[in-house]
């Protein structure tokens, strides 16, 4: 499951790399509306091309009278795997804070060309999602984990000491084997926690952490930007990000604990 999904994130990445691209130069050539009328289309059509893929796995529901049932939250939120998502969430608020400030941090320490930072990054993701699957697969979420979250961290401090843009483009690379590596896994093993007949729950629980991440992250980073800086900022990211490897390994020890 966990290589499944790395490979479905390679298409997130082309579309991140080349579609910004794409987009101005339509915008340029052809003008906003029609460009927006476009995409549209282009959203309409793989909608309707969704309807011929097969499901194979597909378990059928038996057309048996249920009886109804009140909404409650545990049906909303799945909370035995809550954790791994804020914990997924503080990969997405590094991601939010690179988009929101990494233009501004560069314009301030004069350093040219710093959106390599997300060209490379994508390049990288190309082959560190399917990597991650597979290790998930064949080791377990902690192998993912562990290095992930360090890799991260490391990510985070290149950018808040970066002086050149070879820092910018390293700290790309660790993002890839940070964020890169454990989203997927941490999504598989929400799956593979709830079952199969829960994974709309599971990834709608997942993504709890992962929007509260992206949406926060620039509003406190913001703050702290305005205050204290930008080396500050990215400073606080990596924190955050160190709290997190505490946060999993308790998580863990309880998980595997709960087995015994």
């Amino acid at each position: 499951m966990g290589e499944g999904i790395g490979y479905l994130g390679i298409s997130q990445i082309i579309a991140t790399a080349f579609g910004p691209e794409i987009g101005i130069e339509a915008a340029n050539r052809f003008g906003m509306s029609k460009t927006f009328i476009v995409s549209a289309a282009l959203i309409i059509t793989a909608s309707l091309c969704m309807n011929f893929l097969p499901n194979k796995n597909q378990i059928p529901v038996k057309n048996t009278l249920k009886q109804k049932h009140a909404l409650h939250l545990k049906d909303i939120i799945a909370f035995e795997i809550l954790p791994l998502s804020l914990i997924g969430g503080l990969f997405f608020m590094g991601n939010g804070l690179a988009t929101s400030f990494l233009v501004l941090l560069g314009e301030k320490r004069n350093i040219n060309g710093i959106g390599m930072y997300f060209t490379v990054n994508a390049l990288f993701l190309i082959f560190t999602r399917p990597m991650s699957g597979k290790l998930y697969d064949k080791n377990g979420l902690s192998t993912v984990m562990y290095p992930a979250l360090l890799f991260s961290i490391i990510e985070a401090l290149l950018i808040a000491h970066a002086s050149a843009l070879w820092m910018i483009i390293l700290a790309a690379i660790f993002k890839a084997f940070g964020q890169g590596t454990a989203q997927p896994a941490l999504q598989a093993e929400c799956f593979h926690t709830l079952g199969s007949q829960k994974k709309g729950l599971a990834s709608s629980t997942f993504f709890i952490g992962a929007n509260l991440g992206q949406g926060l992250g620039p509003l406190i980073g913001g703050t702290i930007a305005s205050s204290l800086g930008y080396e500050w900022l990215f400073n606080f990211s990596a924190l955050a990000l160190l709290c997190g490897i505490f946060a999993y390994a308790i998580y863990n020890k309880r998980t595997c604990s709960s087995y015994f």
